[in-house]
Order: C-alpha cells, then structure tokens, then sequence
C-alpha cells in the first residue's frame, strides 16, 4: 500500500493521513496462534508443511466447511 503514496506538496492539507484499506478483527487474531511453523493456505484451506489438510472444527467439535478469502458457510 505504502509504495502507492506520493509525498505531500508543501502547504497541502496536513490532516490528511493514509489509513488501512482493510482491518482483520482483533478476535480473530487467535486463531492465527494454532497455527504450526509450516502451514499455510492453498486454494483457500489450511495445509501443514506435509501439504495435509489440517480440520477446522466448531465450539462444538464438529468439522466445518471453509474457504479462506469467502463468507464462512452458514449451514457448516
């Protein structure tokens, strides 16, 4: 994003600042911390360094169906 800015002309409006294009809700950050050094997403899922699926579950215990980068499924 930054590379995209110009720098202000002198005597241009001071207020004016850049701000996040998009923000991840500060909740969602922990699930970021049950990942393992290796994963990663590949076509939208969670894969360990083996290239495995790793299961997505609910509070319940049950799998879920999920998409990285799309709404999560309503109906799981």
């Amino acid at each position: 994003m930054f590379n995209h800015l110009k720098p202000a002309k002198a005597g241009g409006d001071p207020s004016v600042f850049a701000t996040a294009t998009r923000v991840i809700d500060y909740s969602d950050l922990k699930a970021f911390s049950r990942l393992e050094n290796g994963d990663k997403i590949v076509d939208g899922k969670i894969v360990d360094a083996d290239g495995n699926p790793v299961e997505v579950r609910d509070e319940e215990g049950r799998p879920v169906s999920y998409r990285i980068g799309s709404e999560p499924d309503a109906h799981g």
